[in-house]
């Protein structure tokens, strides 16, 4: 629908003034936001879209100053032209709003659906196929299995052999890599503070080389049974440490990022993990 559309105007319209929807799509994108998704709105993001719309109307200034001078010579007045240029901006704005709102509300119970499966696969992976595990959530620095009202919280999965014996947790971790942000999940035995696998579900890493972080299966491989807090080094370099792990060649920032939000994430969770096993256990 989107794409018929699409090429309907340019039927219809010159290609510079259709250009002006790739301007305005971050603009409504914003709006929509705010409307149906109640984001904050910044004054960051109110000069950012005032120069947006500037760089809209200034791309297509000399094809209105030609068309103004053609509707003047027509017998037209300034304030039809305004209102004219406004109401192709009005138009084109909300055509731009209408089609992301449509898309959200279609696709967004299927990729729900398909999130939340890939998160239970990843879990059921990095914790070698538990029985059944269980959510708890982060609460005010502590593990409880009742989420927050009125909000969302970092998440942590414990996992069940089939005799109730916690077998491990699967912990939900992102930081920034190399190109954009990674997120994984990965198995932890508190009580040999080791690894019980890894799985990278959400990467942008550099196609053939930082990608290699969810793809090369040498690399996660490494990771099953590995001695936290780990310890990257370079190809060959290895000592036969049990923190070590081996960065991969080409991709070492992104191959820190991994070991990085490993780390940082036992940091901030082990403490709570400990105590909530502890608690557990009276």
């Amino acid at each position: 629908m989107t794409f018929s559309l699409y090429y309907w105007l340019m039927a219809q319209m010159p290609a510079t003034r259709l250009s002006l929807i790739a301007y305005t799509i971050p603009v409504v994108a914003v709006v929509v936001g705010v409307l149906f998704m109640h984001e904050p709105v910044t004054a960051r993001m109110l000069a950012g879209g005032l120069l947006v719309l500037q760089a809209a109307i200034a791309a297509t200034q000399d094809e209105r100053r030609f068309d103004a001078a053609v509707l003047r010579t027509l017998g037209a007045s300034r304030g039809q032209l305004n209102a004219a240029q406004a109401a192709e901006f009005l138009v084109l704005g909300a055509l731009a709003g209408l089609l992301i709102v449509v898309a959200w509300q279609l696709t967004q119970p299927t990729i729900t659906r398909n999130k939340a499966a890939r998160l239970r696969a990843a879990v059921e992976e990095v914790l070698a196929g538990p029985e059944r595990f269980d959510t708890l959530y982060v609460v005010g620095g502590t593990l409880s299995r009742t989420p927050p009202a009125g909000g969302t919280a970092e998440r942590v999965y414990v996992g069940y052999a089939g005799d109730g014996r916690v077998i491990g947790f699967a912990i939900d971790a992102a930081q920034s890599g190399f190109a954009d942000v990674v997120r994984l999940i990965f198995g932890y035995d508190p009580a040999t503070h080791q690894l019980l696998g890894i799985k990278v579900i959400e990467n942008k890493e550099t196609p053939g080389l930082g990608d290699k972080i969810e793809k090369d299966t040498a690399f996660t491989g490494q990771f099953d049974e590995a001695a936290t807090p780990l310890r990257g080094v370079k190809v060959g370099r290895a000592t036969g440490d049990p923190h070590e792990i081996d960065m991969i060649t080409g991709a070492t920032i992104s191959s820190r990022a991994v070991i990085r939000i490993v780390n940082g994430a036992l940091v901030r969770l082990d403490p709570m993990i400990g105590a909530w096993l502890k608690e557990a256990s009276r």
